[in-house]
C-alpha cells in the first residue's frame, strides 16, 4: 500500500514539473496554469511528507486530505466547464484528478502511527494509564501518547509494576528490557524499551 501512495505522490510531483516546462511562451493564459501546477506541486509535497514521516509532524494528515480535496474538487470542475471532448483531449487533466483521489483515499486509510524516540541504548514512547480497568489493554491515542488500561489499583506501585509486565508481554521482551523512564508517580508515563529498534515496536504494536 505505502508503495502505491509513493508511487501516486511521486507522479503528482512529476507531472506538475512536467506541465510546468510544457506549456507553450506564446500561451496568453500560462500564468493560470502556473498556478495550478504549482497548487498540485504543493499537494504532491505535502503528501510525500506524510509518507515519509507519518503521523511524526502534527497536523500534517489534515492538511493532506484538503490539500487533495480542495485540487481534487478543482479539477472536477475544470473538467465539467470544458466539457468531456476537451477533457479527453487533455489526458493530463483527468489523470491528475485520478492521482489525487487516490491519495486522498491513501490519506484518510492512514493509521495514526504514535511518535517513538529512538536512541543507539533504547526506545522510548509516551503513554497514559487509566489503572483499575476490567481488563489490560490499548485502548487508543491521546496526542503522541498511547491510551492503556490496567487493571492493577494506583497503589504502592502496582500499576507501574503492571504497566511493564504488559508492555514487556506484548513487545516480546525480557521484563528487564521495560522501563519507566518518568512520570513514576503520575498517569503520564514514559516507557522505555531496550533491545527492539522503533520500526520493530512499530510492528509489535500495531501502530
Amino acid at each position: 500500500m505505502k508503495f502505491f501512495d509513493l508511487l501516486c505522490a511521486g507522479s503528482l510531483f512529476l507531472l506538475a514539473i512536467a506541465a510546468s516546462f510544457l506549456i507553450p511562451k506564446t500561451y496568453t493564459g500560462r500564468i493560470w496554469i502556473y498556478g495550478t501546477d504549482l497548487a498540485v506541486l504543493f499537494a504532491a509535497m505535502l503528501n510525500l511528507l506524510r509518507i515519509q514521516n507519518g503521523s511524526a509532524v502534527r497536523g500534517l494528515k489534515a492538511f493532506c486530505i484538503t490539500s487533495n480535496v480542495s485540487m481534487l474538487a478543482f479539477f472536477l470542475a475544470l473538467m465539467a466547464s470544458i466539457g468531456l471532448s476537451r477533457t479527453l483531449a487533455n489526458a493530463q487533466i483527468p489523470l491528475v484528478a485520478g492521482l489525487l483521489l487516490l491519495e486522498t483515499g491513501f490519506s484518510l486509510k492512514e493509521k495514526r502511527v504514535i511518535s517513538l524516540r529512538e536512541s543507539a541504548e533504547a526506545v522510548t514512547f509516551a503513554v497514559k494509564v487509566h489503572p483499575g480497568a476490567s481488563k489490560n489493554a490499548i485502548t487508543g491515542e491521546l496526542g503522541d501518547a498511547l491510551k492503556v488500561s490496567l487493571t492493577a489499583a494506583p497503589e504502592k506501585g502496582r500499576a507501574n509494576e503492571a504497566c511493564i509486565e504488559f508492555f514487556a508481554k506484548l513487545l516480546k521482551v525480557p521484563r528487564s528490557s521495560v522501563t519507566i523512564a518518568s512520570g513514576q508517580t503520575g498517569r503520564n508515563k514514559v516507557i522505555r524499551v531496550a533491545g527492539l529498534t522503533a520500526e520493530e515496536i512499530h510492528a509489535r504494536l500495531g501502530r
